[in-house]
Order: structure tokens, then C-alpha cells, then sequence
């Protein structure tokens, strides 16, 4: 199971998320969305909240930010963005880390704690079924 997030579609365009954003606001109201909640949400995903936190944060009910997501979707891939934003930095801070100190047994806990989808252990399951025991199985 990867825990990537999805991205939603959007339709192809030369202007920025923020641009989109500020547009969609425009042309029609949602319900206390605004720009100002849009830069918290974007703050809630670098410090790599989940929808429920960040709904938590901003104080509004998680199904609330959830049809915000689903109606102006450029929020969600503002959201994303942040998130995936961070991490990229944090991976950066960790190499420089490991080039730098040698600490690689911190490094090591960073990377499978923080970035768990790329580098946590892996576990190994064996798809072959056991081998059937032969004779009476009453003994």
C-alpha cells in the first residue's frame, strides 16, 4: 500500500495554483473560504498535518475542508504541494547529515520514520503454501 497521495485532475493552464485559486474564489462563493484559509491550509501541509488536523487547525468540520478539496481542487493541490514540499527539504537536511557528521544510525531512524514509503523495512511475505502433512493427523 503506498501512502503517495493522489493528486486531483486539473484542467491544463499557464496561470499558478495561487492564480486558480483566486479565480475559482471569484466566480463563486464557498462557504468562508478565503484566501487567508487557503494560506492556513498550505501552512497546515508543511508541517505535514493530515485533513483532519488541518480541519482541526483552522477550525472548521473536516467535511467542511473536504468539499473544498473536491469543489476547488487547486486547494487540495496547494495542500499536497506543501506537504510534498517539505519533505523534499527534510530528505535534503537529512543527506547533507549523513555527507557531513557520518551519523548515519540518526539518518537511518530519520528516513524509516519520516519517509516511511521509500524507506522503511520491508517485509518479505512468502506466497508459497505450506507443504500438506502426509498420513493420519489424529496422533
Amino acid at each position: 500500500m503506498s501512502r503517495t497521495p493522489t493528486y486531483p485532475e486539473l484542467p491544463e493552464s499557464n496561470e499558478s495554483i495561487t492564480e486558480r485559486i483566486k479565480k475559482a474564489l471569484a466566480e463563486k462563493s464557498y462557504y468562508h473560504l478565503t484566501m487567508d484559509m487557503v494560506m492556513r491550509i498550505k501552512l497546515c501541509g508543511t508541517y505535514q498535518f493530515t485533513e483532519e488536523e488541518t480541519a482541526y487547525h483552522i477550525w472548521v468540520n473536516i467535511m467542511t475542508l473536504r468539499k473544498w478539496f473536491k469543489e476547488v481542487p487547486e486547494v487540495k493541490v496547494a495542500f499536497l504541494d506543501a506537504r510534498s514540499d517539505l519533505m523534499g527539504h527534510a530528505k535534503m537536511i537529512i543527506h547533507s547529515e549523513i555527507v557531513e557528521k557520518k551519523d548515519w544510525k540518526t539518518a537511518k531512524w530519520l528516513l524509516e520514520n519520516k519517509a516511511s514509503d521509500q524507506y522503511a523495512k520491508r517485509q518479505i511475505n512468502d506466497t508459497t503454501a505450506p507443504p500438506i502433512p502426509e498420513g493420519d493427523l489424529t496422533e
